[in-house]
């Protein structure tokens, strides 16, 4: 239970960093209230999705199983965000 708690108290840390990350970086590089607002849409959509998904997944699968597969999700998706920092340039 321990472990269990450490692991989702980083994980919101980490998710609540990347948020503040992509808001700032999304405004130092220009991007209007609106298109930073979009990309906070984007995330908070993703985020219902996977509470809703999560009683289904619960009952179907084991708790470590699916924190397991979080943690593999997170170490996937969070290093692509490095090399993400340069938005389209306008023509």
């Amino acid at each position: 239970m321990r472990v269990t708690l450490l692991l989702i108290s980083g994980n919101n840390l980490v998710s609540n960093a990347v948020i503040l990350l992509a808001i700032v970086v999304s405004r130092q590089h220009g991007a209007s209230a609106s298109a930073t607002g979009l990309l906070l849409t984007f995330a908070s959509v993703g985020s219902l999705a996977g509470a809703l998904a999560a009683p289904r997944l619960v009952n179907r699968l084991p708790i470590r199983t699916i924190l397991l597969a979080n943690r593999c999700l997170w170490a996937a998706l969070i290093p692509p965000l490095l090399f993400g920092t340069r938005p389209p340039q306008p023509r």
